[in-house]
């Protein structure tokens, strides 16, 4: 080593020491040869330079770098919370903070939290890390997380604590976005459970009438009770073979597959045959029905298949969530929106919480004991059916006890020729009750 640094390979070498009073100190160390009155008196005269001070400037001239560079907002304050230094990005958000409360960043809801954080720094706890919003310099608010470092002093000095503020806004929007899709997934996975079962049990229901009805055909003699079997049998069937269709109507929304087969109808027969329908259900609950139609014919443009079962589901939830002995109305018209067909009911009414989600598959409204069968599909169904027609289908209701309206809008470019000047044949008005 001596011979490096006298050969000058070497300028000095760096190390540490222990001054008299064993607190170490950084020095660079120095060799020259000495000359004596012979060659062989030569000596080598070493030289310890104290250069504490040298290095101390230099690594606050890098941590100066760092701060003025980084991304992060770097706030400097006195424990008591005013600001004495901050960084270039600091200043971009919050504009000049120098002298003032660094409080005055933080959300009047995270203030307290800030103000525990600051007090509970110490020598034995001298870093803390807390979550909070901060408010930009033209107040929006966004979320921080922020890293409070009491700052090492020299004896006597009055202490200071650093804040290091790193935006994390994306960070807990992704968060939130996470948790909403666990949170759909979790109610989805939910209601398909429920949906199994209910579908176990609707399909068991008539399949097990059936069953009792081909006993009661193989065991009797009774020519009543055989003649009654068949009729029996062919509506329970009829219900199957509903409650799949709906499943393969629902499998053909999934796979974007339900399609559409348009052409010129009279919305008052389309009307008549939904009516036809869903006759079975108002009968059974004893509803009375009235139909308010435009008197001249209005020919329209639409899938006639797919527009009745949409009209015939509407009047279902209507039949089914109305109390036994409601009333029920189904109107129609046009105006410069289009055309409009309207199933009114003073039935059950549906929860604020739930109107939101009335046209999602697998979703019961009302209360079950009031309703009766039905796989929580149908209004699914005439969503699609409306969006296929370019149109719109809309709830409202009052709240729970207060009724429902169901709203099927066409656009005005599925009207043929408006209103056709021959009268309609079928008199619309109020259908007397069974």
């Amino acid at each position: 080593m001596a011979e490096a640094l006298l050969a000058g390979t070497r300028g000095g070498l760096n190390v540490a020491l222990d001054s008299r009073y064993r607190e170490p100190f950084a020095a660079e160390l120095r060799v020259a040869r000495v000359s004596g009155d012979t060659p062989q008196g030569s000596q080598l005269l070493w030289t310890v330079v104290d250069v504490s001070q040298k290095v101390v400037a230099r690594r606050d001239a890098e941590l100066a770098a760092v701060v003025r560079v980084s991304g992060d907002a770097i706030v400097i304050a006195s424990v008591e919370g005013a600001v004495t230094a901050q960084n270039p990005a600091s200043q971009r958000l919050y504009g000049d903070l120098v002298g003032q409360p660094v409080a005055q960043i933080v959300a009047a809801e995270c203030r307290d939290d800030h103000l525990r954080t600051l007090a509970g720094l110490s020598p034995s706890e001298p870093v803390k890390t807390l979550d909070a919003v901060h408010r930009r310099e033209g107040g929006e608010s966004f979320d921080v997380s922020v890293t409070y470092s009491l700052i090492d002093e020299p004896t006597g000095s009055p202490q200071r604590v650093v804040l290091v503020i790193r935006d994390i806004s994306a960070r807990k929007q992704l968060e939130a976005q996470l948790r909403q899709r666990a949170a759909e997934r979790e109610r989805s996975d939910r209601k398909k459970t429920e949906f199994i079962g209910l579908l176990a049990h609707e399909l068991r229901n008539p399949l097990n009438v059936i069953v009792s009805a081909m006993q009661v055909l193989t065991r009797t003699d009774d020519p009543a009770a055989r003649e009654r079997v068949p009729d029996v049998c062919l509506r329970n069937a009829r219900h199957m073979a509903r409650l799949i269709d709906e499943l393969l109507d629902l499998s053909r929304i999934s796979r974007d597959d339900l399609l559409i087969d348009p052409r010129r109808v009279v919305l008052q027969e389309v009307v008549a045959r939904a009516v036809e329908l869903a006759g079975p259900a108002f009968d059974k609950r004893r509803h009375d029905l009235e139909i308010e139609l435009p008197d001249r014919a209005l020919v329209i443009r639409v899938d006639p298949t797919r527009l009745t079962q949409a009209i015939s589901n509407l009047l279902d939830n209507a039949a089914k969530y109305t109390p036994a002995g409601g009333r029920v109305t189904v109107s129609a018209w046009v105006d410069d929106r289009g055309v409009h067909v309207r199933v009114r009911d003073n039935g059950v009414g549906i929860a604020p919480e739930l109107i939101g989600h009335v046209f999602e598959p697998f979703v019961q409204g009302g209360d079950r004991r009031t309703a009766e069968g039905g796989l929580g599909l149908g209004l699914a169904l005439v969503q699609r059916i409306a969006e296929l027609h370019g149109g719109t289908v809309s709830v409202e209701s009052a709240g729970v006890g207060l009724g429902t309206r169901f709203t099927l809008t066409l656009p005005s470019s599925a009207l043929s020729d408006a209103m056709s000047p021959e009268l309609v044949s079928q008199p619309w008005h109020s259908v007397p009750e069974p």
